[in-house]
């Protein structure tokens, strides 16, 4: 499991820095990166995060992402932020 972090913009949140994460059930930080941006186009990514908001008018800025292995740590998964591969 991939915990992967990333920036995005709110075109109603002029100049802040918007940070969220999403877990994904993989290994391989490429393909979490690779399905994290699919998802932002999508509108797959913005359901994920904000379920009661229809208009995701949101946009991932693609080269301000990280991630970090949480395979072990069970504790820190949650269903609430998992994005399906």
């Amino acid at each position: 499991m991939i915990r992967v972090y990333f920036v995005f913009r709110d075109p109603d949140d002029d100049g802040a820095v918007n940070l969220a994460f999403v877990d994904l059930p993989t290994q391989d930080p490429k393909r979490a990166f690779k399905r994290v941006d699919e998802a932002s186009v999508s509108g797959e990514l913005w359901k994920t995060i904000y379920p009661d908001d229809e208009d995701h008018p949101y946009s991932l800025v693609p080269w301000a992402m990280s991630y970090i292995d949480i395979s072990r740590l069970r504790q820190e998964w949650r269903a609430d932020t998992l994005l399906e591969m």
